[in-house]
């Protein structure tokens, strides 16, 4: 790193971590970041142990800029961003809801991208660097601490993003036929396809990998089945990953959890009946049912509906609802 970046860097990243006005803690660090950002990757590692200090700022507002600056300083500096990803799974467990729904968020985006990278340097080239292993531990880290913040206490939010981060880890681990052409033209927002690493990788090995996700498939339906226990929210999304799930063709990941099953639970919260019937069938990878979650109340519902064109919202007189049988 230049002589003079370094130097206003420390500058900037000292007052983010000092100065006494919020508003000048918040700009320095977005100044610091965008230096970061300008230079080379091994340049800007040098000065990651000065970032990361700044986890320990009592203001909630630089504790997300400094989670939303690891994000993308750490993906443009994959090689070196281990000491910003063990930054990601201190503030999993900050007390503020903020700071750690705002971790989830961006260690799903990191995730995504290392477990890509790690795909397009073994369909590659046949191997994986060793930094980048050592970053998937990192990743494996953070799949067990967010899946641990899912099936634990804590504020709702949290958890419903626990929930779709669970979402995404087992829609990446799917038997999938597209081969990686297919499936880098595509470009569908799902870069990673498990075909890739057919052929086995310490590391990736697909058969650990689609086993994992079922296990984390298992963990939603056991959720689901203590839904009486659950409030109306968490229950609610437990569903709507579960249909995702169904919608994204992973019939040979649900396996006996899902295909068939028919579940149907009711019970009181803040007042209001709420039911959720879930009654789906996969068939050649596309869900040929519907299904529907309801909450009743004041005479009215609301009625999710999923088919092949997607999730249709209704509010509906509680009067012309026909429950499932």
């Amino acid at each position: 790193m230049a002589g003079a970046s370094r130097d206003q860097a420390l500058a900037l990243l000292a007052a983010a971590n000092n100065h006494g006005d919020l508003a000048v803690k918040l700009s320095s660090l977005r100044q610091a970041k965008d230096i970061l950002l300008a230079v080379h990757p091994s340049f800007a590692a040098e000065l990651f142990p000065y970032l990361v200090e700044l986890q320990s700022s009592p203001e909630t507002l630089v504790r997300k800029s400094l989670i939303e600056a690891i994000e993308e300083i750490g993906l443009k500096a994959m090689e070196h961003s281990s000491i910003l990803v063990s930054v990601l799974l201190v503030f999993l467990r900050d007390g503020d809801s903020i700071i750690a729904k705002q971790s989830i968020v961006s260690g799903t985006n990191f995730f995504c991208s290392v477990l890509e990278e790690l795909a397009l340097q073994f369909h590659r080239h046949g191997k994986v660097e060793r930094w980048l292993e050592e970053l998937w531990v990192w990743m494996v880290k953070l799949k067990d601490a967010v899946l641990a913040i899912a099936l634990g206490p804590g504020p709702f939010g949290v958890k419903i993003l626990a929930m779709k981060f669970l979402e995404t880890y087992v829609l990446h681990f799917t038997s999938d036929a597209n081969d990686f052409e297919k499936s880098s033209i595509e470009g569908s927002g799902r870069a990673f396809n498990i075909s890739w690493v057919v052929g086995g990788h310490p590391v990736l090995d697909p058969a650990s990998l689609m086993s994992d996700a079922n296990r984390i498939i298992g963990v939603l339906l056991t959720l689901l089945q203590s839904a009486s226990s659950l409030s109306g929210c968490l229950t609610i999304t437990v569903v709507n990953c579960l249909l995702v799930l169904a919608w994204h063709s992973l019939g040979d990941v649900l396996g006996s959890g899902i295909l068939g099953i028919r579940l149907s639970w009711v019970w009181r919260v803040d007042g209001l009946w709420c039911l959720v019937s879930y009654n789906c069938a996969i068939k050649f990878g596309l869900l040929t049912s519907f299904s529907r979650c309801s909450i009743v109340g004041d005479g009215y519902i609301l009625v999710i509906v999923v088919d092949r064109s997607g999730f249709h919202f209704f509010v509906l007189p509680k009067i012309l609802y026909q429950p499932a049988d």
